[in-house]
């Protein structure tokens, strides 16, 4: 059984791509801005996904699949401890994670036919095989965004400091493909201190400000450039800043980018790493009605690169980086979203 929220699947293998976004595609955005909380909440059906990338990617046999059994020299440095399942058991950096494997399906089957990054990457964003033909297939988050509709919030956002790609070449898969650019990604990246910036706004004339700590500062720039700019002028603006404009100039929006709105307490819960107050601006969209919300863990998927952003890549570093840094960060951040999102509801 695949489950996710009130969407049921009667197998895993019998999940298909339709099954996969249906329970977040087909969901007019008008009705839900209508509806008031109660019957939201009561309807039953998913109304948005938090797909997390975490790029590279973790080690399933130092995280959540050990080997006990195996010779040490196979099952990695790490120990095991037990779960909150009777009989599962995860290595000992995932502490947080397993004292709540109760809230989560874990499946530790999955495999994407492909040893190269940017391909496996295509496989996991689209289902597809990369570099098979010319045809470049939708992400998931694509497919919900053109069956979703326009909204002051785009529909599919990306959170996180870029596109996924390696040091030569960008995933395929990550926005639109063949069905372009209007069904990309609208990325927002957020700091570890919780500072958002919209790539996109770098494009539009008046912009000086790209950060979003300065809600008066920025709301006047804009209102600036409402004033002054002409319809003939805003038909030649990039796709992405007419979103991005369109974006900001709602109040709602803004609002539900503000991780400041968020107390000191619930932040520091998440952790002060980009990853995760990017975790908690996702559920602040959530709340917001965004129906398909990627949350990546890094640009680059290498960890040892120089000028990367230290993704789950680690090879020769990995007994280093992963109980210093990967692990805790993850399991805080990620700990921190479980236990909101069922605080919430």
């Amino acid at each position: 059984m695949f489950s996710f929220g009130k969407f049921k699947s009667s197998s895993c293998s019998g999940v298909s791509r339709r099954a996969f976004v249906q329970a977040g595609a087909a969901l007019p955005l008008a009705a839900h801005l209508a509806m008031p909380e109660s019957a939201y909440a009561a309807s039953g059906r998913a109304k948005s996904i938090v797909f997390v990338w975490l790029w590279g990617a973790p080690s399933h046999l130092d995280t959540f699949d050990p080997k006990p059994e195996a010779p040490q020299n196979y099952r990695g440095p790490f120990a095991t401890i037990p779960t909150a399942l009777p009989g599962v058991r995860f290595t000992e950096l995932v502490p947080k994670l397993a004292s709540r494997a109760d809230k989560f399906a874990l499946i530790r089957s999955n495999i994407t036919h492909d040893g190269g990054h940017p391909g496996a990457g295509t496989f996991g964003f689209t289902g597809y095989r990369e570099g098979r033909g010319i045809e470049i297939q939708p992400s998931w988050g694509s497919i919900v965004a053109r069956h979703h509709g326009p909204s002051a919030l785009p529909p599919y956002m990306m959170l996180g400091n870029g596109i996924p790609r390696d040091v030569v070449k960008l995933i395929d898969g990550y926005g639109g493909g063949d069905w372009g650019q209007a069904y990309d990604p609208f990325i927002v990246k957020c700091s570890e201190l919780g500072e958002i910036d919209i790539p996109a706004l770098k494009l539009v004339d008046g912009i000086t400000q790209n950060r979003l700590a300065s809600r008066q500062s920025l709301q006047s720039q804009l209102d600036n450039i409402q004033s002054s700019v002409t319809a003939d002028e805003f038909d030649k603006w990039d796709y992405k800043s007419k979103q991005a404009f369109t974006l900001l100039t709602s109040r709602n929006a803004v609002t539900a980018l503000d991780l400041t709105e968020e107390s000191v307490e619930l932040r520091q819960d998440y952790g002060q790493s980009s990853f995760g107050q990017s975790l908690l601006l996702a559920r602040r969209l959530v709340e917001a009605r965004v129906p398909f919300i990627n949350v990546n863990w890094s640009e680059y998927v290498e960890a040892y690169t120089p000028n990367t952003d230290f993704g789950w890549d680690t090879h020769i570093r990995n007994f280093d980086l992963l109980p210093s840094r990967h692990c805790p960060i993850f399991d805080r951040a990620f700990s921190a979203f479980l236990d909101d999102m069922f605080d919430r509801g």
